[in-house]
């Protein structure tokens, strides 16, 4: 479970990603993210109903927080990010996710070697 500092939760922090964040798509994730004064990073995830049903989607976020957690982006500073599963997500295993979550990091500037501590 990510600490609260480290969450989005407000639809407003959402909206303003979608408006003027960037926008990085990878084959099992979406990840929009906006450079915010922070002190910590702060991320959100959606599963849509489209994925599949409750079971299915909440399986999806808590491998998508896992992944985050465990990522050098979590020591990062001054970021948000959604994290957006796509429909072929639920065929992919922890994996095959963890991978494309770390391209799409990596594309962004977050590498898996670096060490973000500041």
């Amino acid at each position: 479970m990510l600490q609260p500092e480290h969450r989005l939760t407000k639809p407003r922090e959402f909206s303003v990603l979608y408006h003027h964040g960037s926008k990085e798509v990878g084959k099992h994730l979406v990840i929009y993210y906006l450079k915010k004064n922070q002190a910590v990073n702060r991320f959100g995830f959606i599963v849509s109903k489209k994925v599949g049903n409750a079971v299915v989607r909440n399986r999806i976020k808590r491998k998508l927080r896992e992944i985050v957690r465990h990522h050098p982006v979590m020591h990062q500073k001054g970021f948000d990010m959604v994290l957006i599963a796509r429909s072929n997500c639920v065929d992919a295993d922890y994996q095959r996710i963890a991978a494309d979550a770390h391209a799409l990091f990596a594309r962004i500037g977050f590498s898996k070697e670096s060490d973000f501590h500041d």
